[in-house]
């Protein structure tokens, strides 16, 4: 994506993944004096390397400098208090609506299940789902 032109600027690592402006994120985390919360989502709009900080505009429309003590912390199992939030998974979307939802399947579908997920019901324009061709010899 920076090579693209969509993000810019200084890049602040955090915990093997790198972060700049232009970058979709999700908090894992509540911390209500920041408006933000666990699956809260926005977009990085500033980077400060010097005091590890990010500057980001939640979808909500809040305004929020994520300070060091936020952003570091780990919440166990892989879980980090700031992620990527380019793709979710069905937990973190709960309760989200969007424009369109990209729904990608592998598998027999599973017994007695005859209609598709629930997904499609958080789309305002458009769903598209999928099963992937098993690989050949299979």
């Amino acid at each position: 994506m920076a090579a693209d032109g969509r993000l810019s600027g200084p890049v602040l690592e955090l915990h093997g993944r790198t972060f700049q402006v232009g970058d979709r994120i999700v908090c894992g985390l509540n911390r209500p004096s920041l408006h933000v919360a666990n699956g809260t989502r926005g977009v990085v709009t500033g980077v400060n390397v010097e005091a590890r900080t990010l500057a980001i505009r939640t979808d909500a429309g809040h305004e929020v400098t994520l300070p060091t003590d936020y952003l570091n912390k780990e919440l166990g199992k892989g879980r980090r208090a700031l992620d990527h939030g380019y793709a979710i998974t069905g937990h973190k979307a709960e309760g989200v609506t969007v424009d369109r939802v990209f729904i990608v399947g592998s598998g027999p579908p599973r017994s007695g299940c005859t209609s598709p997920p629930p997904a499609p019901k958080c789309a305002r324009t458009s769903t598209s789902s999928r099963r992937p061709s098993p690989p050949a010899g299979r």
